[in-house]
C-alpha cells in the first residue's frame, strides 16, 4: 500500500524468494552440516528458472511455495523430539503450531496449489517417518 504496484510486486517477488531460500537452507540444515549442500538445496528450490518464469508471468500464487520448506522444517522438528524428554509435549505443541501457522500463511497468501501440496507432502513425510521407525506414531 506504500509503494506503486510495480515496486510492490518486485518487493513481493524478492521477499518470497528470500523466504524460500532461508526456509530451504534451514530444512536442509536438519539433514546436513555442509554449507555447500545447504546452498545447493536453497538455490535449486528458490532461485531456479521456474520461479523466475512464474514471477515474470505474474503468477504470484506460485511464489508462496516459499512457505513449504518452513512447514516441513517445523514438522520435522516436532517429529524428531526425544520421547523421553520432560518438556516434549509442550515443545511438540509449539512446533506443530508453527507448522500450522506456515500452512495458514499459505492460505492467507492465496496459495491455491502450494497449500494442498504442502499438506500432501506433510502426510507422506509422516508416513515415511512412521515406516522408518516401525511405529504407528510418526
Amino acid at each position: 500500500m506504500l509503494f506503486p504496484l510495480s515496486v510492490a510486486m518486485r518487493i513481493e517477488v524478492a521477499g518470497t524468494a528470500a523466504l524460500g531460500v532461508l526456509g530451504s537452507w534451514a530444512l536442509a540444515g536438519r539433514f546436513t552440516k555442509s554449507s555447500g549442500l545447504k546452498l545447493l538445496v536453497a538455490v535449486a528450490f528458490a532461485l531456479n528458472s521456474r520461479w523466475s518464469l512464474q514471477a515474470a508471468a505474474g503468477h504470484t500464487w506460485h511464489l508462496y511455495y516459499a512457505w513449504i520448506p518452513w512447514a516441513l522444517f517445523f514438522l520435522d522438528r516436532a517429529l524428531a523430539l526425544d520421547p523421553a524428554s520432560a518438556d516434549r509435549p509442550r515443545r511438540t505443541v509449539r512446533e506443530l503450531a508453527l507448522f500450522g501457522l506456515m500452512l495458514a500463511m499459505m492460505g492467507y497468501n492465496g496459495a491455491c496449489e502450494p497449500g494442498p501440496e504442502a499438506i500432501l507432502l506433510a502426510g507422506l513425510y509422516g508416513i515415511g517417518c512412521a515406516v522408518a521407525t516401525r511405529s504407528w506414531r510418526p
